[in-house]
């Protein structure tokens, strides 16, 4: 298992980057990855990654991120982890 941790000022892209670490290894590498954001929840996520004409980006199975709540992120971490 690897992890990596972007970081930096705001607004440099760094989740976008990440993201598409993430969709190369998904579905080039067929590899699950575990994506952890802690600041968008799943909706914010999936408008972002909304096409201008509305239509929803297909992400693959292998992707998995957990829905948070700010107070239980670590057992939800910890949970996720276990589970891949």
């Amino acid at each position: 298992m690897k992890m990596n941790w972007p970081y930096g000022r705001t607004n440099t892209g760094k989740s976008i980057y990440a993201v598409q670490i993430v969709e190369h290894i998904t579905k080039n590498l067929n590899k699950g990855v575990l994506y952890i954001d802690l600041e968008m929840s799943i909706k914010q996520f999936q408008q972002r990654y909304t096409s201008k004409d509305s239509r929803l980006h297909v992400w693959s199975e292998l992707l998995k991120r957990p829905e948070m709540e700010k107070v239980e992120w670590h057992r939800t971490i910890l949970k996720s982890v276990w589970n891949c």
